[in-house]
């Protein structure tokens, strides 16, 4: 469980939250990154989505799934300034992400 809150974590915060909103001072700077890294980035988007595929078919299997009622990404915060981890909140943030390379 804390890695997969440390990997939507990463997404929301590190990459999403900096390509749309980058710190003006490194803004150039930011961008070029992302774009340099482009391949490896989504191919690090394709693991984590399939890490998060296995993890539901574990928990699904053995009873323990966990569910949360929120249905949209963008209410993955919670108190304290965590962040909720489910497969639709990692879905969402690599949909958002590809996009940013590809509207």
């Amino acid at each position: 469980q804390y890695d997969r809150q440390v990997r939507a974590a990463t997404l929301k915060v590190a990459m999403l939250g900096q390509m749309k909103k980058p710190s003006p001072l490194f803004a150039d700077c930011i961008h070029r990154h992302f774009r340099l890294k482009k391949n490896q980035i989504l191919k690090q988007l394709e693991d984590w989505q399939t890490l998060e595929n296995e993890f539901n078919k574990e928990s699904s299997s053995s009873g323990t799934a966990t569910t949360t009622s929120t249905t949209r990404w963008q209410s993955a915060l919670v108190a304290g300034g965590g962040i909720r981890c489910s497969s639709k909140i990692v879905q969402g943030l690599c949909e958002e992400i590809r996009d940013w390379y590809d509207p």
